[in-house]
């Protein structure tokens, strides 16, 4: 008996050892490759008194990455660096319209950019982004971080205009109608007089900020500007409040040597966010934010007509082991 249980015990031994590379192989792969896809949508959420529609709806992105294992003395366990191409592609138009009595008042807000993107490790031209990193974690699980997609200076090249028109009557004697336009566009905000009233003194004007051409990140696109609004949980597929930072870290479970999955921010209707400026995009030099002397703060504050927006986001992602 004793010699049949040795003999079962050796040959479970020699049968592990046998799978036990292939079995290494998998758990540890040599490197990855594989593909991250974003979907941006945007609807409306209907305010009382406002009248508000959509026309373009969506940021898309996909992203071709491959990477090796990252093999350094301050490298963590079991961590991918991952580099490659990408596309990414903004289409927004929101119409906002307010009517009381006399008193009207239309803003438009358009949001158009495209391009191809390189993720690389050290960005340091036009339209390059950091790498990303992929950890596989004990227990079968992951992380992907993806806050490197805003490390770039100049992302995909931007038209973000604001534009807003409205009228009132004047209520001196002379009667009469007032008006005025308002127009943010490439860095400057501009106001300036349609309509005055008989009685009024002309109105010279307002011009603030200095003219750019503006770019865009997939990650800033995930981050309402405001202080008030929540922050995306990628890794929980929810939101938090304004006062927790964002969690950019798709994660989840791994099996048979494969990442792949999907999970949602914002369940099916999306979650609220507030303003008529749903994204900053990038200021002068690529900042992360524009200047103090760029007129999208103040064109942002003033031509805010009181609407929101249901934000909804869709993560895809599927990799292979390598080598």
């Amino acid at each position: 008996m004793r010699l049949f249980g040795a003999l079962g015990t050796a040959t479970a031994m020699v049968a592990s050892l046998a799978a036990g590379p292939a079995a290494i192989a998998q758990a540890d792969p040599a490197g990855v490759r594989g593909t991250l896809s974003i979907t941006h949508t945007y609807a409306i959420q209907p305010v009382p008194g406002l009248q508000s529609t959509i026309h373009g709806n969506k940021f898309e992105a996909t992203y071709h990455l491959h990477g090796p294992r990252w093999r350094s003395r301050f490298a963590p366990p079991r961590a991918y660096i991952l580099t490659g191409r990408g596309h990414e592609d903004l289409n927004l138009h929101r119409t906002d319209l307010y009517q009381n009595g006399p008193i009207s008042e239309r803003t438009d807000m358009f949001g158009r950019a495209f391009g191809d993107v390189r993720i690389v490790k050290r960005p340091n031209a036009a339209g390059e982004t950091g790498a990303l990193l992929l950890r596989l974690l004990p227990r079968g699980r992951f992380r992907l971080g993806l806050a490197s997609l805003g490390l770039g200076e100049y992302g995909s090249r931007l038209n973000f205009e604001l534009l807003s028109e409205g009228s009132q009557p004047c209520y001196g004697p002379a009667g009469g109608t007032m008006g005025g336009r308002e127009v943010y566009n490439q860095g400057v905000y501009e106001v300036t007089e349609i309509d005055r009233c008989p009685d009024a003194e002309p109105f010279p004007g307002r011009r603030v900020g200095k003219p750019y051409t503006p770019t865009v990140w997939g990650f800033d696109i995930w981050n309402p500007p405001e202080l008030s609004n929540p922050h995306p949980d990628v890794c929980h597929g929810r939101v938090k409040p304004p006062v927790i930072p964002a969690n950019t870290n798709i994660c989840g479970r791994y099996r048979g040597g494969r990442v792949a999955g999907k999970t949602v921010v914002g369940g099916k209707r999306g979650y609220l966010v507030r303003g008529i400026c749903i994204f900053y995009p990038r200021g002068r030099l690529g900042t992360r934010l524009p200047e103090p002397d760029d007129g999208i703060w103040e064109a942002c504050s003033t031509m805010d007509t009181g609407g929101f927006w249901r934000v909804r986001t869709v993560f895809r992602w599927s990799f292979r082991p390598t080598g």
